[in-house]
């Protein structure tokens, strides 16, 4: 499963039958939320950045 947890309020989520088709539902799902934003006038959210030690 494909999930966007930074656009709070957003419940999109997305699938494939494989690793590789949920990867190019995940970015056709997100062109889609950007592009969404983008026609509101609404700023993407800033990203939450993880650090591996």
């Amino acid at each position: 499963m494909v999930g966007f947890p930074d656009f709070t309020g957003q419940r999109w989520r997305t699938h494939g039958d494989t690793y590789e088709l949920a990867v190019a539902n995940g970015i056709e799902a997100l062109e889609s939320l950007m592009i969404a934003y983008e026609a509101a006038g609404d700023p993407l959210p800033q990203p939450t950045v993880f650090n591996a030690a």
